[in-house]
């Protein structure tokens, strides 16, 4: 606001600003008080400045100020003047400031007594300009995360077994048998496949008055899927095929040496699994169904049973498990 002004005032015509005047002889030192009316003349031994006038210096102020008013006074109250001669001094707001001037340019002295009267009424800032608000960043749109890679695994366990021969009728082989059973599965992330071999103790068995005993070797091979149920805990299932050798001898059977047989069947299982590398303890709740049975002949009595068709067992043990 000050430079605007600085400029108004200092490019004022010559009419707003007063005339110039040239005297031959610069003239004694006179003063404009600051109660002093415009153009007024000389009172208790005062002289009114000639150059310039208070008249001038108002004219060349007021377009800066015209807001106050075309009827008002744009000099403060305590505005002083003092013409020199070949200099003039201005007193305002308590700020002094002498101009030389031989050339005693009135005008041109009422322009930049204007304008020292602008700059004490209104100092300067050196405030800087503020700077304009900060444009918030609008949030980049985060990418997807890359899909993470299925890990492959390997899986090498050994559990204690339980199983327990149903089904058949009463001239079927039965009876709990237990043993134990080595587990080997591979796979990546949550599907693969299991091998598992065991060996079980044997059941004896009297089907009409003839005592038989059966033992079974229980192997099979499944397909499996497992999944998180929890921070420490995984499920799965598993279908697949059992695959059990097993004997049977006893008194009265048709040859005196065990007789080996094939059983080949359906296995599902469930299982709990402790979710972390390393040894992880599982137990799996497995059914066994054996479609075809084998029948028991003893001479001279011939076929007087068959085999179980259904074993249901436990297998509870720990196992190694290694991720790449």
């Amino acid at each position: 606001m000050n430079i605007a002004l600085f400029f108004t005032i200092l490019f004022a015509s010559p009419a707003e600003a007063g005339a110039a005047v040239h005297p031959d002889a610069p003239p004694a030192p006179t003063v404009v008080p600051s109660n002093a009316p415009r153009n007024a003349q000389k009172t208790d031994g005062e002289q009114t400045s000639s150059c310039p006038t208070r008249a001038a210096v108002a004219t060349a102020l007021s377009p800066a100020l015209a807001h106050s008013g075309p009827n008002l006074d744009p000099l403060p109250s305590d505005f002083r003047l003092v013409d020199l001669g070949d200099a003039f001094e201005v007193t305002v707001g308590g700020q002094v400031q002498r101009y030389a001037d031989a050339a005693r340019d009135c005008a041109e002295r009422a322009r930049v007594a204007a304008v020292f009267v602008a700059l004490a009424m209104n100092p300067p800032s050196l405030e800087p300009p503020r700077a304009a608000p900060p444009v918030p960043l609008q949030p980049q749109p985060q990418p997807p995360p890359p899909p993470q890679r299925e890990r492959s695994w390997l899986s090498v366990g050994v559990a204690a077994r339980i199983d327990d021969a149903v089904g058949g009728g009463s001239d079927a082989t039965s009876g709990a048998t237990a043993g134990g059973e080595i587990d080997v599965g591979f796979g990546r992330g949550s599907v693969g496949i299991e091998v598992a071999a065991g060996v079980v103790t044997s059941t004896q068995n009297t089907i009409a008055s003839v005592q038989v005993s059966q033992q079974r070797f229980p192997c099979s091979v499944s397909a499996f899927f497992r999944r998180r149920a929890g921070a420490h805990l995984e499920v799965g299932a598993e279908l697949g095929a059992a695959l059990t050798p097993f004997t049977l001898h006893g008194q009265g059977l048709d040859t005196t040496l065990p007789v080996t047989r094939f059983d080949a069947g359906a296995r599902l299982g469930l299982e709990l699994r402790v979710a972390r590398a390393g040894l992880a303890p599982f137990a799996t709740l497995h059914v066994e169904y054996f479609p075809r049975t084998y029948q028991i002949a003893v001479a001279p009595l011939g076929n007087i049973g068959t085999t179980a068709p259904l074993q249901i067992g436990l297998s509870v043990g720990v196992a190694f498990e290694a991720r790449r």
